[in-house]
């Protein structure tokens, strides 16, 4: 192949690859935004309902059971999530569940009966989802 030819097509693959969505060599795409879910079951009414958010904490109050959320999270590295928690508080007697997803693996859950009823599930990073099971 001629030289000029070779120059030209080495200078096309780069602009096509950038083309195609294919990033610059070594560059690492952002597979770090993940879903985490926010579950609370139990009977009754949630009086008060406090979450982590990548914003600071989120609360909800007077929440018909079952309540739930997804809200788009971040890990702190490939494998462990950031710290996410969901605390909440029944009105009068009862029980309440909770759970926390990261990517659909549960990495916490916790049930608690009172009067009120008050639970807690976190999270504190960064050890993996795989080994939170």
């Amino acid at each position: 192949m001629p030289r000029n030819a070779t120059m030209l097509l080495l200078g096309a693959l780069p602009a096509a690859a950038t083309v195609a969505g294919v990033g610059p060599a070594g560059a690492v795409p952002d597979l770090t935004q993940v879903p985490v879910r926010y579950d609370l079951t139990g009977t009754g009414v949630a009086g008060y309902i406090t979450y982590q958010t990548q914003n600071g904490q989120a609360h909800a109050t007077n929440a018909p059971l079952p309540w739930s959320i997804e809200l788009a999270g971040s890990m702190t590295n490939m494998a462990s999530p950031n710290a996410y928690n969901l605390s909440a508080q029944g009105v009068g007697p009862g029980t309440l569940s909770c759970k926390v997803s990261v990517k659909g693996k549960v990495v916490s859950q916790s049930t608690a009966t009172g009067n009120p009823a008050r639970v807690l599930c976190e999270n504190h990073g960064p050890r993996s989802v795989d080994e939170q099971q």
